[in-house]
C-alpha cells in the first residue's frame, strides 16, 4: 500500500510556454532559505580595531588572554593548551566579527544546544537548527524555490538562472533571483543549445523554445565490447594491448574527436547566438571533445553550464528529453502539498542511502514551514562552514559508534561457528580408509607397472566402491592417481573395474583433466570407443572417441606434417645459399648471372624491376640505397 505523500504529483510547466510562464512570475518571492546575509563592506580601521582587540595584553607579560579574559596562566603549558581549546577558537571568531566574547559556562550552555557557529548572535533563537538545516538543504539542492501572490510554489533548476560560479543569495532580499526568472521570458532568451558526449556516441541540437533548430549525432567504436571501458581508459593502466582490435579503437578515437569537434566548430555562428549551452560530458576523453584548442566552446563561459542530473546514452531522442526536463518546473498549488512531497522525497532518500539504520525516519514538518516565512531580512546566521562541520562531526561520531556495534556483533558470530568449525574438522578427519585402499593407492604410486593387476585378481570386497573411494588430503580416486602417475594401462584396469571417470576432486578436476600425458589421454579416448555405453562421458570432458585405426591415421598425418616441415626447412637453406652466393659477386657478375636478383638484397625480381643503367632492383628503397651505397663513377 503506497501513502499519500507517495501519490502527490505536481504540475508541470514550460518556460517555453510564456502565457503559464508568466502566470507563475506574478508575485515572485524567494523562499527565505534561498537568501543569505549580504557582504560587509570592511574598512581599514576596523579591521586594524580587531586585531588589535586579539593581541595578547603587555602589561601581564604575555600570561594572560585578553580575547577571552583569562589569566594570568601559573605555567607555559596551561596558556598552550588554552590557545588549543574549542572556547577561545570560538571566542577569536566572534571578535573579528566584531561581537564580544562568552564566558566559558555561555560556551558550554552553547555547546550543550549544538550550536557552536562563530557568527551566532546572542539572541539567536531555539528554531536556528532547523533553519540552517534547510538553508544547507537548499543551497546544496539543484533546484531553486520561488513562491508567488497565488500562494503556489514552483521549482526551477538552477543551470537555467546562474552558474555554479555566480553568488545570487547575498544581496538580503532575492532580487538577483527574480530578475534571473523575469530573464528567461526576453525573446530569444530561450535559444540553448543540449550538447552530450559519452563512450564513442555524440549527440548535440539548438533548441529555439521548443523547436529544435539544428541537430547532429555522431557514433565510433572506442568501447570495448563486453568490458565495460573505453580504449583510452585501458591503456592508462599500462601494457598496452596490440591487438587490431585496440588499434582500431585508437584510430577510431582519434577520428571521433575531430568529427566531434568539426561539428561544434561548424556550429560556431549558431552557439553565439545560444544564451545556455548546457553540456553532459564526464571525463577528460570526453571533454577534450567539447573544449578542445579549436573549439567555440570555452568553460570559462558563463554560458556553459553542466547538466545537474544523469542522463542515459547520447541519442537526439535523450537530447530532446533532457531539454525538456530542464525547461520543466514544478508546481505545488499549495505550500501544504509542497511539504508533504518534500517529506515523501527524504523519507525514500533516508531509507535508501542511510542502509545501516534500521529506525524508521522521523519526519520533521516544522523546518519545512520555514519555507513559507517570506521575511524581510532574510538573514539566517549560520554559515555555511560551521554546518558542514556540524553535519561532519555528527556522522563521524554516528558512523564510529555504528562500527563499533558491528564489530562486536561479527566478534560474536565467529565465537559462535567456532565450535561448528571444529566438529566439522573432527568428522573429516574420523574418516578411515579401508587397509585394502590404502594398499592399492600405494601400488599405483609406486614403480611397478603390473602389481595392480594381482591386487585386482585377488580383491575381497566391492570393487567398484573401492576404485570410486576419495582420497580426503585431495579428493583423488585410484583413476585420479593412476592418471597423474602417468600409467595408461592402469587406466584402462581401473576403468574395466568401476572407476567412473566423471567424479572430480578437490580442484573440480576429472581424471582426463588431471593428466598433462598424452599417452593417458589416448588411453581414456581408446577405452570410450571400445565401451561407449558404459559411463556418462559427457561430463568426464573427454572429448571423444578414438579407434585403433584413427590413431595410425593421425600418427600417419602427423609424419607427413614433419616430412613437409623438413623439406620446407631445406628448400630455405637452399634459397639462402643461392642468395649468399649472389651477393657475393660483383656487380659486373650480376649482370650476366643467369637467374636476375636485386642487386642489394638478392630477392627475387618483380615482372618490371626496378633499374638504372644495368643495375636493377626489387624496390626504389633498394635502387636508392645503392646509389648511395656505390655511386656511379665507382667500380664494384
Amino acid at each position: 500500500m503506497s501513502s499519500k505523500t507517495d501519490l502527490i504529483k505536481p504540475k508541470t510547466v514550460r518556460v517555453f510556454d510564456l502565457d503559464d510562464y508568466e502566470k507563475l512570475l506574478k508575485g515572485i518571492q524567494v523562499a527565505a532559505c534561498m537568501i543569505t546575509e549580504s557582504h560587509q563592506i570592511v574598512d581599514e580601521q576596523s579591521v586594524l580595531k580587531r586585531l588589535n582587540a586579539l593581541t595578547i595584553n603587555g602589561a601581564s607579560d604575555g600570561n594572560c588572554c585578553s580575547c577571552c579574559g583569562v589569566g594570568p596562566f601559573e605555567t607555559r603549558a596551561q596558556q598552550t593548551a588554552h590557545y588549543k581549546n574549542h572556547w577561545h577558537t570560538h571566542n577569536l571568531k566572534r571578535k573579528l566579527f566584531g561581537k564580544s566574547a562568552l564566558t566559558l559556562g555561555q560556551f558550554n550552555s552553547r555547546q550543550d544546544d549544538s550550536s557552536v557557529s562563530g557568527s551566532d548572535s546572542e539572541t539567536e533563537s531555539t528554531n536556528s537548527k532547523p533553519a540552517s538545516d534547510l538553508f544547507a538543504a537548499a543551497t546544496r539542492h539543484c533546484k531553486a524555490f520561488f513562491t508567488n501572490q497565488a500562494g503556489q510554489v514552483y521549482c526551477v533548476y538552477r543551470c537555467i538562472l546562474h552558474h555554479k560560479k555566480e553568488e545570487l543569495s547575498t544581496d538580503g532580499e532575492g532580487y538577483a533571483w527574480i530578475e534571473r526568472c523575469q530573464r528567461l521570458t526576453i525573446p530569444g532568451y530561450q535559444r540553448w543549445a543540449v550538447l552530450m558526449v559519452s563512450g564513442g556516441h555524440f549527440a548535440g541540437a539548438i533548441f529555439s523554445a521548443a523547436v529544435p533548430v539544428v541537430h547532429k549525432t555522431h557514433h565510433s567504436y572506442v568501447t570495448r565490447r563486453g568490458q565495460g571501458q573505453a580504449q583510452s581508459a585501458r591503456d592508462q593502466h599500462g601494457n598496452m594491448p596490440r591487438s587490431a582490435g585496440a588499434s582500431l579503437r585508437r584510430y577510431n578515437q582519434a577520428q571521433f574527436l575531430e568529427h566531434v569537434q568539426e561539428i561544434i566548430a561548424s556550429w560556431s555562428e549558431d552557439l553565439i547566438g545560444c544564451s545556455l549551452v548546457l553540456y553532459r560530458a564526464v571525463g577528460s576523453t570526453n571533454q577534450a571533445a567539447l573544449f578542445g584548442k579549436n573549439s567555440p566552446l570555452k568553460r570559462e563561459d558563463l554560458r556553459v553550464r553542466a547538466l545537474p542530473f544523469p542522463t542515459r546514452k547520447p541519442t537526439y531522442k535523450e537530447v530532446k528529453r533532457v531539454h525538456d526536463t530542464v525547461a520543466s518546473i514544478e508546481v505545488y498549488q499549495t505550500m501544504e502539498l509542497f511539504q508533504k512531497a518534500l517529506i515523501a522525497a527524504s523519507g525514500k532518500t533516508s531509507k535508501t542511502t542511510d542502509s545501516t539504520v534500521t529506525k524508521k525516519p522521523q519526519k520533521s514538518p516544522g523546518w519545512i514551514k520555514a519555507l513559507s516565512e517570506q521575511s524581510s531580512k532574510g538573514v539566517l546566521t549560520n554559515s555555511r562552514k560551521d554546518l558542514i562541520i556540524d553535519n561532519n562531526s555528527i556522522s563521524a561520531r554516528s558512523s564510529c559508534s555504528e562500527q563499533g556495534v558491528l564489530e562486536e556483533k561479527k566478534a560474536k558470530k565467529k565465537k559462535k561457528k567456532k565450535p561448528e568449525e571444529k566438529q566439522e574438522k573432527l568428522k573429516k578427519v574420523v574418516v578411515k580408509i579401508p587397509a585394502n585402499v590404502k594398499k592399492m593407492w600405494k601400488a599405483i604410486s609406486g614403480n611397478e607397472q603390473n602389481s595392480l593387476e594381482t591386487i585386482i585378481e585377488t580383491w575381497e570386497g566391492d570393487l567398484e566402491e573401492a576404485c570410486n573411494t576419495q582420497d580426503p588430503t585431495d579428493g583423488n580416486t585410484a583413476l585420479h592417481k593412476a592418471a597423474i602417475a602417468a600409467k595408461p594401462d592402469m587406466v584402462t584396469q581401473i576403468l574395466t573395474a568401476g572407476g567412473d571417470p566423471c567424479i572430480k576432486n578437490h580442484q573440480l578436476q576429472t581424471p582426463y583433466a588431471a593428466t598433462p600425458h598424452h599417452d593417458t589421454r589416448v588411453a581414456f579416448r581408446l577405452f570410450q570407443a571400445q565401451y561407449p555405453e558404459k559411463y556418462n562421458y559427457n561430463k568426464s570432458q573427454i572429448p571423444g572417441p578414438l579407434t585403433p585405426e584413427m590413431l595410425e591415421i593421425e600418427k600417419e598425418k602427423k609424419l607427413q606434417q614433419k616430412r613437409a616441415k623438413r623439406l620446407r626447412e631445406k628448400e630455405k637453406q637452399v634459397e639462402k645459399n643461392k642468395t649468399n652466393h649472389f651477393l657475393h659477386l660483383t656487380d659486373a657478375q650480376k649482370v650476366k648471372a643467369e637467374v636476375p636478383r636485386c642487386f642489394l638484397c638478392a630477392s627475387n625480381l618483380p615482372k618490371v624491376p626496378f633499374e638504372y643503367d644495368s643495375y636493377k632492383f626489387c624496390t626504389v628503397k633498394c635502387l636508392q640505397n645503392h646509389r648511395n651505397v656505390r655511386p656511379l663513377h665507382k667500380s664494384a
